[in-house]
């Protein structure tokens, strides 16, 4: 009975999709770059960000970093989101401002935030006691961080290892 907003229907997104529709959720969809039929083939709703803002219950990014997502989820993206909404983001951490994030959560704009990725992860090595939300999530039940992990099982790193393997093949036969 909740609802789903995915931004970003690349191959993650479609995957997430599918769960959303089998858990009985109404799915939304925002991604310009798209035909009208890729939604529908996929159950999903074209919608405007906006309007996936403001009615979700729950927000999945799939997006890649570049000048037009980078910070693309800041204070006015979590003013136009329920109360009661969670984000969560595994695409990559610089599409979330993360002030931002911290003053939503701390002023309850949104209720929790998931992530597997962090803005700066690459510099903190070891040691992520820097990142403001990362101390944030130390203290405070409505975040969650994971390092990273989600290709990091030995069949995603296989298939991209085949993945990588086949597009060297067709690029040294061509």
């Amino acid at each position: 009975g909740k609802t789903l907003g995915i931004v970003g229907l690349g191959r993650l997104g479609k995957i997430i999709a599918k769960y959303g529709n089998c858990l009985g959720m109404k799915v939304l969809a925002f991604d310009p770059y798209l035909k009208d039929s890729i939604f529908t083939e996929n159950q999903v709703e074209n919608i405007g960000l906006s309007d996936l803002l403001a009615k979700s219950d729950f927000i999945s990014l799939h997006l890649p970093l570049n000048r037009e997502t980078e910070n693309l989820f800041g204070e006015d993206e979590f003013l136009q989101m329920k109360p009661n909404a969670f984000l969560v983001n595994t695409s990559r951490g610089k599409i979330v401002n993360e002030n931002g994030l911290l003053w939503a959560l701390e002023n309850k704009k949104i209720a929790g935030y998931a992530g597997d990725v962090l803005s700066d992860e690459i510099e903190f090595g070891e040691n992520c006691s820097k990142n403001a939300l990362a101390r944030y999530s130390q203290k405070n039940s409505n975040v969650i961080l994971t390092p990273h992990l989600g290709g990091l099982t030995f069949e995603a790193r296989e298939a991209t290892d085949v993945f990588l393997a086949q597009k060297l093949k067709k690029f040294f036969t061509n």
